[in-house]
């Protein structure tokens, strides 16, 4: 597999085929996507392995830059430069779907900052399934960790299984 750099960001790119392998497309990633992946309290079903391989990329290589990753502060605009960057660059091998998952990826990854810690036997876009359902249970259901997350936040009502939780401020 090569790493293609624009800037200070790698990006993946196809390899290249030994003569000893089959004449099958060259993949840039190396395992299948799940069926369904949950993301918030929205169920995604995968009709765009590109889109669901590009965003986990994204989110790993995201943990995997340690310079990126341990990063604190950053500027907006940066952020900014570094998405148009994945969705314009001309020198990426990347198709629109892919480009959209490494930027959704991206973001995925500052949101979500645990899943660098995710068991080596897991892969990254499961966990971030795994830890969707068990926070955000249904549309009108949250768990009670994320209740709690919410009122800190000072996020009114947020229903609990049935219940509805106010904030009093």
């Amino acid at each position: 597999m090569m790493v293609l750099t624009t800037g200070k960001h790698p990006m993946l790119t196809t390899r290249t085929a030994s003569p000893l392998e089959a004449e099958e497309p060259p993949s840039i990633y190396p395992d299948p996507v799940p069926a369904r992946v949950r993301l918030g309290h929205l169920t995604l079903f995968n009709d765009n392995d590109a889109f669901l391989q590009a965003f986990e990329s994204s989110i790993e290589m995201y943990y995997e830059d340690e310079q990126e990753y341990e990063q604190r502060t950053r500027t907006v605009q940066d952020l900014c430069r570094e998405l148009l960057e994945i969705l314009t660059s001309p020198d990426l091998e990347m198709e629109v779907s892919e480009r959209l998952g490494f930027a959704a990826g991206r973001i995925a990854g500052l949101l979500n900052p645990d899943l660098a810690e995710t068991h080596p036997g897991i892969k990254t876009l499961e966990a971030l399934s795994r830890k969707c359902e068990v926070l955000y249970p249904g549309p009108n259901q949250v768990s009670l960790y994320i209740g709690a997350a919410h009122k800190a936040a000072c996020i009114d009502t947020v229903p609990i299984e049935g219940l509805s939780v106010q904030n009093n401020r």
